[in-house]
């Protein structure tokens, strides 16, 4: 007679079955660069930016830089916005970051202007602000990063639409007449939720707010008490792991990079978005 080692098979199948998982787990990226831009009038705004549309991009920057003359300290620019970008993100995607290239400049000596960007559609700002600065020379900030959401929800839907980009608002510390040559925008995302679902089974277990800022309720009649949740990022990374302690329980995520994150739970993954 043969005797199986059962213990010794079940930790086969756990490797094998997040070896499946973790390979699911597949990031790219995909650059706009907005042909079209446009003045939008706020209350501060003192200043437009001179724009002539398309913007035609040359490889290395804008031929049609959109240039404001901002003339007084305390100066504040009418908001200025980006769009056209021409993303083609994948209808099953989940976005996971933004991350902007920004080449601007051209103040005079001892001046300095500063940029708040906001990631915007249907020319509404949708995100919280990154902020970078220029003074005389042209100079290349980087917002953001493959797990940033800037706090914004974002969909491909949203990201493909041509009204999706960037809005701008320029404060100066003294007189510039400045130019935004260059704006690249990186999308993040990956195919996880697909990959990850076609390998488990269906499951009636609920988590929920989704995206979540601190705290992540995890229920269900078929939870078993003892049994074990993960939490992996994007890449495959094991963030957090422990014990079902209730079929009605919450998990702290507070201290989570803001990001698409995966739980598993007795075989069942489940994706959420912490902001």
């Amino acid at each position: 007679m043969v005797k199986l080692n059962f213990k010794k098979m079940k930790t086969t199948l756990t490797v094998f079955f997040l070896a499946i998982s973790l390979s699911a787990f597949s990031q790219t990226s995909s650059i706009g660069i907005p042909d079209s831009a446009a003045n939008i009038t706020v209350p501060n705004g003192l200043v437009s930016y001179v724009i002539t549309n398309p913007l035609g991009y040359t490889g290395s920057g804008f031929a049609n830089a959109p240039v404001a003359v901002l003339i007084n300290p305390n100066d504040v620019s009418n908001q200025l916005y980006f769009y056209d970008l021409d993303l083609n993100i994948p209808a099953g995607a989940s976005i996971t970051g933004v991350e902007v290239t920004h080449k601007h400049g051209g103040c005079n000596a001892g001046s300095y202007t500063i940029d708040s960007l906001y990631l915007a559609y249907n020319g509404n700002i949708i995100s919280s602000a990154k902020r970078d600065s220029a003074s005389s020379a042209l100079t290349t900030n980087i917002s953001g990063n493959p797990s940033d959401l800037w706090s914004a929800a974002l969909t491909p839907a949203i990201v493909n639409d041509n009204s999706f980009g960037i809005i701008l608002q320029s404060y100066t510390t003294g007189g510039c007449t400045f130019a935004q040559t260059d704006l690249q925008v990186n999308v993040f995302y990956c195919t996880t939720v697909a990959s990850v679902n076609s390998i488990t089974k269906q499951s009636q277990i609920n988590i929920f707010p989704n995206p979540t800022n601190s705290e992540l309720r995890v229920e269900s009649s078929q939870l078993k008490v003892g049994g074990l949740y993960q939490i992996f990022d994007y890449t495959g990374k094991l963030y957090n792991s422990g014990q079902v302690v209730s079929d009605n329980f919450i998990i702290d995520v507070s201290q989570l990079p803001t990001g698409l994150y995966v739980i598993r739970i007795e075989e069942t993954n489940l994706k959420f978005i912490k902001e």
